[in-house]
């Protein structure tokens, strides 16, 4: 997950806040499913040491078809 953050997910958000001139420090709200890895408390911690402005909003179990609908339709 580190990874993905760091070198996927946090470069794309800043180049989309960039080219719609919005500032760097407005938060971003991140919708994902509730993988374990994703829920820990390491990553949780992690994610507030690291990206203190990503804001994890959790999918509740069953749900993930209906609030991501690509995730279902690619698995």
């Amino acid at each position: 997950m580190h990874h993905y953050m760091n070198d996927i997910l946090v470069p794309y958000i800043e180049e989309h806040k960039k080219k719609l001139g919005l500032p760097t420090n407005l938060r971003t709200l991140w919708s994902i499913d509730m993988w374990a890895v994703q829920r820990s408390k390491y990553f949780r911690t992690w994610m507030q040491e690291n990206h203190p402005n990503i804001l994890l909003n959790y999918i509740p179990r069953g749900c993930t078809g209906v609030a991501q609908p690509c995730d279902v339709g690619m698995q």
